[in-house]
């Protein structure tokens, strides 16, 4: 994709899950489940430079791990990362800068940026990327700044969680 671009309240499953021409202009992905059930070279989001790019409020979810997984790749400049969810992951590419992420379970993680934590999510389970009621990510997210609507097509208000739940 190139331009002004919206991917939002998606599941994106599979591999490579997105791949982006990135330029100047503004990109937004927002509210989307990321799941990679593969173990070959696996990508979330690969592109050129990130400039003016958004990722908020995503679940990225490596259920094979493996050593070819990479939630980024190819980052240029430093977008807006925020609220999201990242586990499983052999490498977690978020540039610095990010702020209230989970990252758990990834082979290589960032050190973590302001507010984010290292703690299991609590999913429901079975497939299901819903947080559970005991989930440190519940209301522990900061303001999106855009609107997030989930993968269910519902609007989330505050207090805002971490992931597209």
């Amino acid at each position: 994709y190139a331009g002004t671009t919206t991917i939002g309240n998606t599941l994106i499953n599979g591999y490579h899950q997105i791949d982006m021409a990135f330029s100047a202009t503004s990109h937004v992905i927002v509210g989307n489940l990321f799941v990679q059930n593969s173990t070959a070279l696996n990508r979330a989001i690969a592109g050129g430079t990130l400039a003016s790019t958004s990722i908020i409020n995503n679940t990225f979810v490596c259920v094979n791990g493996g050593s070819n997984s990479y939630t980024l790749t190819n980052i240029g400049a430093t977008p807006t990362i925020k609220n999201n969810i990242v586990q499983g992951w052999a490498s977690t590419a978020f540039p610095s800068g990010e702020a209230y992420d989970d990252f758990y379970g990834n082979t290589s993680t960032p050190s973590p940026g302001t507010g984010s934590i290292l703690t299991n999510p609590l999913f429901v389970g079975g497939g299901d990327y819903h947080l559970q009621g005991s989930s440190p990510c519940l209301g522990t997210g900061t303001t999106p700044g855009v609107t997030v609507k989930t993968p269910d097509g519902t609007i989330k208000t505050a207090p805002y969680n971490m992931g597209c739940y």
